[in-house]
C-alpha cells in the first residue's frame, strides 16, 4: 500500500488518476488528510508519503515528524518520501537553488525586506499553488503599489515572497515549461507548456500541430532527467512535481509540487493530448509499483507511541482566520474587486504610511537594470 497523507481539502490533486487512469494501480493507493493522520493507531504495510509539505503548519509538521519517528524506529527500512522537515519548502528551495548556483533567481520574504536586488519582479505565496499574485513589476514604485493592494485584498503578507523574473522566451516570444515528476527514485516527463504570456498555464497554452509534436517528443524522450535529479535532491523531495524551463541550455526551477495534480479528468483532455497521456500513464504506473517493492511484507505500524500532545491541535483545529477572509474573497470576487478597486486607488498617496509596518532590510531602492519581457 502506498499511504499519501494530504492537506486537509487537497484531495482533488489525485482524483482523476485514482478514478479515471489508475486502474488496477489505483487500489495500492490509500489517501488520507492529516486530520486523519492525527487519529490512526496504526499505520498500514508500505510507503509512505507526505505531502502538501509547503502548507503543513507547524503542528501538521510536529505529527507527521513524530509518525516518521516511530515509523524509522520499527522498520529501518520503510520507505517515507517527503521528510516533515527534511523536505525543503518554496522560499527555502528557491533560496538553497540559488546559492548553490542552479537558480540565477532569488527570492525574499516579504517580513524580511521589501526592497530585491533585481527587477523586474512578482509576488507570489510561499506556501499555495496558485501562482503570482500580481503581475510583473518593474520597479520599487510598482513593488510598493502590490505589497498596498494585497493588504487592502486582505492577503497574508506574512506568506507572501517577492520573486525576481527571469525571461526565458525565446527570439519569438516564445515561452515553455516543463514539468517533471519524481516517485521515489524515478524522474518522469509529464508535459511541455507553449505559449506567449511569461505566467504559463494549461488554460493559456497554445496547442499547434508543431506544439502537440515536441510535447509528446519531451514526455517520451524525458531530456533533462539528470539534471531534474539534482534539483529534487537539494529539496529533499522523494515525491513531487518540478516546474521549469530551459534558458541558455540551463534548467531554471520555478517549484517543486508535493501535492501535484497528476492528470486531468479525461473529460477536461483535449483528444490529441491523449497520446501523450498514453505515455505518461504507465511510467506513472511502473514508478508507484517500484517505490512499493522495498516496503512490502514489513508489516503494518503501532501508533501508540506518537504522544496526544501532538496528535490533539490538528483534531481540533479550526481554518486560519486569513485562509478564511481568502475563500470569502475568491467567492465574492466579482462583488468584492470594483470595491476594493476604489480602495487601492484611495490609497495611493498613503502608501509610506501602510508600509511602515513592515521592515525594510534596505534603505533605497538599490540601482539595477530593468529588463522587461521581449516581446
Amino acid at each position: 500500500m502506498i499511504n499519501v497523507f494530504v492537506k486537509d481539502g487537497f484531495i482533488d490533486p489525485w482524483d482523476p488518476y485514482l478514478n479515471e487512469w489508475g486502474g488496477a494501480r489505483a487500489n495500492d493507493i490509500s489517501i488520507k488528510t492529516y486530520t486523519d493522520l492525527a487519529e490512526l493507531d496504526e499505520m498500514p504495510e508500505g510507503v509512505v508519503i507526505f505531502s502538501d509539505i509547503e502548507r503543513l503548519t507547524d503542528h501538521d509538521r510536529a505529527l507527521a515528524s513524530a509518525v516518521e519517528h516511530v515509523l524509522r524506529e520499527h522498520h529501518s527500512g520503510v520507505e517515507i518520501l517527503n521528510g516533515p522537515f527534511t523536505t525543503l519548502r518554496r522560499y527555502d528551495l528557491l533560496s538553497q537553488l540559488y546559492d548553490r548556483g542552479f537558480n540565477s533567481f532569488r527570492a525574499y520574504r516579504l517580513t524580511d525586506t521589501t526592497v530585491p536586488s533585481s527587477f523586474p519582479v512578482f509576488l507570489r505565496y510561499e506556501n499555495d499553488h496558485t501562482g503570482a499574485t500580481s503581475g510583473l513589476l518593474f520597479d520599487q514604485a510598482e513593488l510598493d503599489r502590490a505589497i498596498v493592494r494585497a493588504r487592502i485584498r486582505r492577503h497574508d503578507l506574512t506568506q507572501l515572497i517577492i520573486v525576481e523574473f527571469v525571461d526565458t522566451s525565446d527570439a519569438d516570444g516564445l515561452f515553455v515549461k516543463y514539468a517533471a515528476f519524481k516517485v521515489g527514485d524515478t524522474i518522469l516527463a509529464r508535459h511541455a507548456y507553449f505559449g506567449y504570456e511569461w505566467l504559463l498555464k494549461a488554460k493559456g497554452s497554445i496547442n499547434t500541430p508543431d506544439v502537440k509534436q515536441r510535447d509528446l517528443s519531451f514526455v517520451k524522450g524525458n531530456p533533462h532527467e539528470g539534471e531534474l535529479r539534482k534539483r529534487f535532491d537539494v529539496g529533499a523531495i522523494g515525491y513531487g512535481r518540478i516546474d521549469y524551463s530551459v534558458l541558455d541550455g540551463e534548467i531554471v526551477t520555478w517549484e517543486i509540487n508535493t501535492n501535484p495534480i497528476i492528470i486531468a479528468a479525461s473529460a477536461l483532455s483535449d483528444p490529441s493530448v491523449n497520446e501523450r497521456q498514453g505515455v505518461f500513464v504507465p511510467t506513472m504506473h511502473a514508478a508507484f509499483a517500484d517505490v512499493q517493492k522495498g516496503s512490502s511484507g514489513l508489516g503494518s505500524v503501532p501508533l501508540d507511541a506518537v504522544d496526544e500532545s501532538v496528535r490533539a491541535p490538528v483534531r481540533r483545529r479550526q481554518p486560519a482566520r486569513a485562509s478564511r477572509v481568502q475563500r470569502v474573497g475568491r467567492k465574492y470576487k466579482r462583488v468584492l474587486d470594483p470595491a476594493a478597486r476604489i480602495v487601492e486607488l484611495a490609497s495611493i498617496p498613503f502608501e509610506k504610511q501602510l508600509l511602515a509596518s513592515w521592515k525594510r532590510s534596505h534603505t533605497a531602492t538599490p540601482t539595477c537594470e530593468l529588463v522587461r519581457p521581449r516581446h
